[in-house]
């Protein structure tokens, strides 16, 4: 069984940002895309790449996972998710879980054989569907928005040759990319 990776994220600069990560930290491809359609189409490759999808802000990053969710439910693979978004992990995660539960209970999304929906401690929401694919998803809250943490660090513009090396002492840093590594190993 295969296993398709997707990041998911509010905005541009936050897509960008994990892009950097994955190439330069762990040399993983991945593929920035902001169109839910975009992603499916390049999931149906023998072997994809990592989506980093933009969801365009906060109030549609959870919309975006919910159709996600959907849409991969036919995939016969494990689909590995994770769900950065800048703010309280608690709030995050209780969110994230309610909003899942309430989309798998819709009798118009899925019928007959609702997907089982279960959660552990450290933030990990796994949805497993009876045709045989399981979706888990990582939550990451970072506690403050990326730019404004780059910015503190680096007293200016965030600009693209930002060197990563430059942020290995910073904790926030050290355990975004841990989270990272969950999702993609």
């Amino acid at each position: 069984m295969s296993t398709l990776t997707l990041i998911i994220c509010e905005g541009k600069s936050d897509a960008e940002f994990f892009e950097k990560i994955l190439k330069e930290k762990f040399q993983v491809k991945s593929k920035i895309v902001d169109e839910q359609r975009k992603a499916e189409k390049i999931l149906r490759n023998p072997t994809p790449p990592t989506i980093i999808f933009s969801a365009g802000g906060k109030p549609r990053v959870y919309k975006s996972i919910k159709n996600l969710v959907s849409k991969l439910r036919s995939e016969k693979s494990c689909v590995k998710i994770g769900f950065f978004v800048d703010e309280n992990r608690e709030k995050v995660f209780d969110r994230l879980v309610s909003e899942l539960k309430q989309y798998i209970q819709q009798p118009c999304k899925f019928h007959p054989v609702k997907p089982k929906l279960t959660t552990s401690v450290d933030g990990e929401i796994t949805v497993k569907f009876d045709v045989g694919t399981t979706i888990t998803i990582h939550v990451y809250a970072i506690p403050e928005s990326l730019e404004t943490q780059l910015k503190r660090k680096f007293n200016e513009k965030i600009e693209e040759k930002l060197s990563l090396t430059l942020l290995e002492n910073e904790m926030w840093f050290k355990k975004l990319c841990e989270k990272i590594l969950e999702v993609i190993k």
